[in-house]
């Protein structure tokens, strides 16, 4: 079975929904489909995908200034939600090591893919692959 690393800004459904259902501004929901889609017809051709995902938490959709990373399995595919400093240019940073730490330490993977429309995760996780080779 291969391993793939998909770094994005994505969440399950039931996440996405219990974190920003009553919120008066949600983050974009068409790129959560899309990501959610690639990752869920990878997962359906025997692929085993991680995802390293930067919540797309901000001041305006979430309050609290600590997000807290968690790890949720749903088949072959395991999300990890990156913890996050609510807080502008910090968050971007912490997420930036987060992703480069959970690349560079894993074990084996065959390819990792990042979704630039979260840069810092992005960013991160392209520089671990690269040391990685």
């Amino acid at each position: 079975m291969k391993k793939i690393q998909y770094t994005a800004s994505v969440m399950r459904p039931a996440d996405f929904a219990a974190l920003f259902t009553k919120k008066a501004t949600m983050p974009g929901q068409q790129a959560q489909k899309y990501n959610r889609l690639l990752i869920e017809g990878l997962a359906a051709n025997n692929v085993y995908v991680q995802v390293i995902s930067g919540v797309p938490v901000t001041k305006q959709n979430y309050p609290k200034k600590v997000f807290q990373g968690k790890r949720v399995a749903e088949g072959s595919i395991l999300y990890h939600y990156l913890p996050t400093l609510n807080l502008m240019g910090i968050k971007n940073i912490v997420q930036l090591l987060g992703a480069f730490f959970e690349v560079l330490l894993s074990k084996k993977t065959d390819a990792v893919i990042c979704d630039v429309l979260n840069a810092s995760v992005a960013l991160g996780a392209s520089f671990a692959a690269h040391l990685k080779r």
